[in-house]
């Protein structure tokens, strides 16, 4: 190993002398990054690298040419049953979606709007095809230990989403103003309250991972500690919102199954409440979790959610309740 300009630096045994001569790596920054490796884990990527030394992401993926990944046996390796679990499950809920979804809005919208019935197809492939992305993206980085995990794809994703949800709310917009058939619009509401549900398992699963990134990439680490509390007191919204729309709209079984893994995540995270845990902090992977306290080791009064104990009965009350409702449709 050497700290010459034309060597590659390896980054997880460097001394703090060769760490110096990446370019923006200073003293103290050297210093962060070496208690990043013993506090928290080995580098593995280009997150691990502007997480540990403070640098956006955007300065940290123009460090890789200089950078060499290797660790030494023995260092903490990811498993790759539970990632391949979680993509094998987010591949689900996207193919289930596109299946059960997309043979609707012919259907459902064309009796009002033929434009409607376009923006409703294309906004499920976006909304769905951008939700695969980002939890793909975060899936395959740990499964394959990638020695770069950039902003794009998750950007792209969660730009295609948000345009799905925008042709998905135009479609439904044209379909309200014109004088569509009852047993069609019935069809639009089962299609509206299967996306909510995948949209919220979506937000639970992997919302506070998405953020993290977010927020590291941007370089609003200051911002961590608001979108904790945001998330947890956000909870109760999440619980009642889909309670309401089963309540008013025709849910189809493939909805009902969404709506039972809904109340078991809401459970969950009631649970944490509960016993005084952020489930924010519960939802992230463990190493997620220490690139967390890192990132939130200097703060002198951090946020808490007040009367977390309120927020968790509202939580659990409804989110039982949409599994009631769920479990009603699947049986009643």
């Amino acid at each position: 190993m050497t700290g010459s300009e034309s060597s590659p630096i390896r980054v997880n045994e460097a001394t703090w002398t060769d760490l110096q001569s990446l370019p923006g790596i200073g003293p103290r920054r050297a210093e962060r990054l070496i208690t990043f490796r013993e506090e928290v884990s080995p580098l593995r990527n280009t997150f691990d690298l502007a997480t540990a030394t403070g640098l956006s992401l955007k300065q940290a993926e123009k460090l890789v040419a200089r950078v060499d990944w290797h660790r030494s046996r023995g260092l903490q390796t990811v498993g790759i049953i539970p990632f391949g679990l979680v993509m094998l499950a987010s591949l689900w809920m996207i193919t289930s979606g596109l299946i059960n979804s997309l043979g609707v809005p012919a259907t459902a919208v064309a009796a009002s709007i033929e434009p409607g019935s376009r923006a409703l197809s294309a906004g499920i492939l976006l909304l769905l095809g951008g939700l695969l992305l980002v939890t793909g993206n975060l899936a395959l980085t740990g499964m394959r230990q990638r020695p770069t995990t950039g902003a794009l794809v998750p950007g792209l994703g969660i730009f295609s989403a948000l345009a799905g949800a925008g042709l998905i709310g135009l479609s439904n917009w044209l379909a309200a103003i014109g004088e569509p058939d009852p047993a069609a619009m019935n069809e639009l509401r089962s299609v509206n309250s299967f996306l909510l549900a995948v949209l919220i398992i979506t937000l639970l699963v992997y919302g506070p991972a998405i953020i993290m990134r977010l927020l590291v990439a941007d370089y609003r680490r200051a911002w961590l500690g608001r979108a904790q509390l945001a998330y947890d007191a956000s909870l109760p919204g999440f619980s009642i919102f889909p309670l309401i729309v089963m309540q008013w709209e025709n849910v189809a079984s493939i909805s009902a199954i969404f709506g039972i893994w809904t109340s078991a995540l809401l459970c969950i995270a009631a649970t944490d409440l509960l016993a005084l845990r952020s489930p924010f902090v519960e939802s992230l992977s463990d190493r997620d979790q220490g690139r967390l306290r890192f990132l939130r080791r200097d703060e002198r009064d951090p946020v808490k959610l007040p009367y977390p104990r309120l927020f968790a009965l509202v939580t659990l009350v409804a989110g039982l309740a949409v599994g009631g409702l769920a479990l009603a449709e699947l049986f009643g």
